[in-house]
């Protein structure tokens, strides 16, 4: 067990600090101070851009809105930059859910240098959803290897419905039969996981989170989230902060999961928590 919790930080390492905002950031188009802004609104409507830099000295140090652009040069309409309108490359990939929240896009720096945007649409790009798939993937993992080791007689199965359980069992046998059976734990599904998880008397607490929410909620958006990711469905459909929030509790237990450690000795009865 100590080494699939080694591969499992292994996978942590990767989707959270691997995969940047670098990863789904477009090229930045920018153009020097003195250019006319008629040009420019021309080359903004053709590549249906909204915003672009503004370069004074080669740095790219402000940007224009092709909303507020009037006649004249662009310095005359041009928004210097903020500390917050840039982060650089190596930003991770979650953070981009937070930031865009409370924006509409940020620029990406490379070398000190502006030279990519993210914008909300970016959220739908595979890396995105890779991470994501991975985040979820990750709690799967971890969700299976507590329920083994906390419900060590498969009391856990009383959580479930007697049908989901018949499909898990049909799935394992299917597996058997080429010799690849493994525990019935592996074979049931993401939403049974999180709901013997958070059904059981000794994980339950887990869901405890801030701010409250209730478990059965938290089980259906995380559930929701993985199946959109795996039918190419919009993430955003329900707004940024739905989403963000459903990340941060995934996040969060997962943060749980992985410090949950099995019981010194002896077999755990299932228990079904009091509601």
């Amino acid at each position: 067990m100590e080494n699939r919790k080694s591969s499992l930080q292994d996978l942590e390492s990767l989707f959270e600090r691997q995969i940047t905002v670098a990863s789904i950031a477009e090229p930045l188009l920018s153009f020097d101070g003195g250019s006319l802004t008629h040009h420019v609104r021309q080359l903004m409507e053709d590549k249906n851009f909204d915003i672009v830099g503004v370069r004074h000295d080669g740095t790219v140090d402000a940007y224009v809105e092709k909303t507020k652009l009037a006649e004249g040069i662009l310095t005359d309409h041009a928004v210097r930059l903020a500390l917050d309108d840039v982060v650089p490359q190596i930003t991770a990939l979650y953070d981009a859910f937070e930031l865009l929240k409370k924006r509409e896009w940020f620029m990406v720096s490379v070398f000190g240098r502006s030279s990519g945007i993210v914008t909300r649409g970016d959220l739908q790009k595979t890396p995105v959803c890779m991470w994501l798939f991975g985040l979820v993937s990750l709690l799967e993992l971890h969700g299976i290897r507590v329920i083994r080791e906390f419900y060590k007689d498969d009391s856990w199965t009383d959580a479930l419905p007697p049908d989901h359980l018949k499909a898990a069992e049909k799935y394992r046998r299917k597996h058997h039969d080429r010799n690849e059976a493994l525990d019935l734990v592996e074979y049931i599904s993401l939403a049974d996981i999180l709901t013997v998880l958070h059904t059981g008397t000794r994980t339950s607490q887990m869901f405890i989170l801030t701010p409250p929410s209730n478990p059965a909620e938290i089980t259906n958006r995380i559930k929701t989230l993985r199946d959109n990711i795996a039918h190419g469905h919009d993430i955003t459909s329900n707004g940024i902060d739905a989403l963000s929030e459903t990340i941060n509790q995934a996040r969060t237990l997962l943060d749980k999961l992985e410090a949950l450690e099995a019981p010194s000795a002896g077999t755990i009865k299932f228990g079904v928590v009091e509601s």
